[in-house]
């Protein structure tokens, strides 16, 4: 999870990052009729930092470990642009 100039909200965001990525490692490997409501968190998450000003990138990835099973590990970037000032 990278954060930059995130301040004064900075506890917010890492919060908000950090639920993302458990949604994502968490749920997305579920089938996604079972985990739509966390799905519609994870969009309002998202939204959350938007209208802070911030932009959200995510990436989800498949992993599968060394006995095979399947895991998808989660990556979350927020960043906030030179020209936004956070209050």
């Amino acid at each position: 999870m990278a954060l930059s100039q995130t301040q004064p909200y900075e506890e917010r965001v890492r919060e908000i990052a950090c639920r993302m990525k458990e949604i994502i490692e968490t749920k997305w490997s579920e089938d996604p009729e079972l985990v739509s409501e966390e799905n519609e968190e994870f969009r309002r998450l998202k939204q959350e930092l938007e209208f802070m000003g911030l932009y959200v990138t995510w990436n989800a990835d498949v992993v599968i470990d060394g006995k095979g099973d399947i895991k998808v590990k989660g990556d979350i970037n927020v960043y906030a642009s030179r020209n936004t000032t956070l209050q």
